[in-house]
């Protein structure tokens, strides 16, 4: 395997784990925020779980450097300066002994994010805090709204693969941010997240959503990684490529 090669290796292996670092974080939060509601002293655990994730990231990012021989590309070090847990609470930097990863069984993602989709992301969860900026946000971007076409179908038989179209009503923003040939694409602004969205209308296909519940809608979702999308030529049919995550909120 050449160097290129190699580093490539590391950049798929290490933002996969971004991925998971984000949406467990995401899940402990949500625990976090539970037990407060609940009255239930359930912190200590939560800490106990987090400890062991932590030691076990720590653990996959020295293997996947050392497997692919990344030490001497100066990008490893900032790689793995970005996937250091957060200084919270919940989390701790543990090191511990070597884990291995079967990479072939994880999705592999197409390419890094950009700046450019970090600042999209932001925008679009501000806007979810404060709806006065949605103007500038569509004028900006210029979205191209799509739609699972079989929503219908997939309501009666779950086991269909959804149709992904461009549509004036849609529930996805498709939007062109770089030159990478990927569309980032986000639930439309003011979507209210339920059941009919969320199964037939293949949401649940297109993000992961930690702490979902059919009994809830949640009107205030924010994106913690956008999903990827590729179209056809003439911007009508849309492949997903890579799924996104949501922090869904508060449901009510």
């Amino acid at each position: 395997m050449n160097r290129l090669n190699k580093q490539n290796e590391l950049d798929m292996i290490i933002e996969y784990l971004s991925g998971a670092q984000t949406a467990f974080n995401l899940a402990l939060r949500q625990a976090e925020l539970m037990s407060n509601e609940l009255g239930i002293p359930i912190i200590t655990l939560i800490e106990r779980v987090s400890l062991g994730n932590s030691r076990l990231l720590e653990s996959i990012k020295q293997e996947a450097v050392e497997q692919v021989g990344a030490r001497a590309d100066t990008s490893a070090g900032a790689w793995q300066q970005s996937l250091k847990p957060s200084s919270g609470s919940l989390t701790r930097n543990m090191s511990s002994p070597t884990r291995r990863i079967d990479s072939s069984s994880a999705q592999r993602p197409q390419s890094a994010i950009s700046p450019a989709i970090q600042k999209l992301c932001q925008s679009y969860n501000a806007i979810v805090d404060d709806p006065g900026q949605r103007d500038e946000f569509m004028r900006l971007y210029n979205p191209i709204r799509v739609t699972a076409i079989n929503a219908m179908k997939r309501r009666r038989d779950p086991n269909v693969k959804p149709i992904f179209q461009t549509a004036n009503n849609g529930e996805y923003y498709a939007l062109s941010v770089d030159d990478r040939g990927l569309y980032p694409v986000l639930p439309c602004l003011g979507l209210a997240i339920q059941e009919s969205i969320y199964s037939p209308g293949a949401m649940g296909q297109v993000f992961d959503c930690p702490g979902y519940s059919p009994k809830f809608r949640y009107r205030r979702s924010k994106i913690v990684k956008p999903a990827f999308f590729t179209p056809d030529a003439a911007k009508q049919r849309w492949t997903l490529k890579k799924k996104g995550i949501l922090d869904l909120g508060k449901g009510d």
